[in-house]
């Protein structure tokens, strides 16, 4: 087995239920995805995922050997963890490509910055599925009413890649028209939002984060500055009150995206002007200059 293509359609054929990527939540007729994280190695699990009735189990091809495999329900793919995406997305149909995609990513304020993104595209009279701390699924509306799909936490702010091309399958299919995603750094170095056909990227703030992960501040910007040369990206909305932001407004000026910067403190394409607390909640005025 060589490509992504080539083992979505050897776990087509095999799978009756849906992909897994936890064991623990293998049902019988699933598929288990499995490979080497940073913990642990998802390999390991795989005989409790035939035990729970897996119907195909796809690891990763590298160190395979060891594992002393023999058993026509397990197929090696080279490079599974980067190309995870690509197997599920091809899988589940390419779901990502029905919705528009908003992906907000930051130091701080992607879990507000999401929901709020989800609650505007549904006033505007669309379905808008949410995936991010709070979990994956549709959040109430901005007037209080209860979403469809109620919030199913992950435990991550950016799903595994199963997970998330899983979660638009089910978008898709209760008529949704959006998802609004929390892109976080860790994510983006994991692969885990491989094969996402993102339209817009949101920056909110850059600050100080996630050393223990990237090493480096350089390293951790590197990670943020992957999602503005994603594939297919239509728009960029930047926070050009946050210097660093600004500066990659600046580079991005020459590039085809439809650039949105925003701020409070000075002039921008987006501005919010009079901002306060009323009620319980966050006013201003956004103005928007051409």
């Amino acid at each position: 087995m060589a490509t992504p293509q080539e083992a979505a359609q050897w776990l087509r054929d095999h799978v009756r239920g849906t992909l897994r990527a936890d064991s623990r939540r293998v049902r019988p007729g699933d598929g288990f995805v499995a490979w080497p994280g940073q913990r642990s190695d998802g390999r390991g699990y795989v005989g409790a995922a035939l035990a729970s009735g897996a119907a195909a189990c796809l690891v990763e091809a590298d160190g395979v050997d060891a594992f002393g495999f023999d058993d026509p329900r397990i197929a090696a793919l080279p490079g599974l963890k980067a190309a995870a995406g690509a197997v599920a997305d091809a899988f589940f149909g390419q779901p990502g490509a029905a919705l528009d995609i908003v992906a907000t990513t930051g130091t701080n304020g992607k879990t507000s910055t999401a929901w709020w993104v989800a609650q505007a595209l549904a006033a505007l009279g669309g379905r808008c599925g949410l995936i991010g701390t709070l979990g994956v699924g549709e959040p109430p509306s901005a007037d209080g009413g209860a979403g469809a799909l109620p919030l199913e936490p992950t435990g991550l702010t950016t799903p595994d890649p199963v997970t998330l091309h899983a979660t638009l399958r089910r978008f898709v299919d209760a008529g949704f028209t959006a998802c609004a995603i929390e892109a976080s750094s860790i994510g983006v170095v994991e692969h885990r939002l491989e094969a996402l056909p993102i339209g817009v990227a949101l920056f909110t703030n850059f600050t100080q984060d996630h050393l223990d992960v990237h090493g480096s501040m350089d390293a951790y910007w590197a990670a943020k500055r992957r999602l503005f040369a994603w594939p297919g990206l239509r728009a960029a909305v930047l926070n050009v009150d946050d210097p660093a932001i600004a500066a990659l407004h600046d580079e991005l000026a020459a590039s085809p995206l439809d650039l949105w910067p925003y701020a409070v403190g000075r002039d921008a394409r987006l501005r919010a002007r009079g901002v306060r607390y009323v009620e319980g909640a966050l006013a201003f005025e956004l103005v928007e200059t051409p």
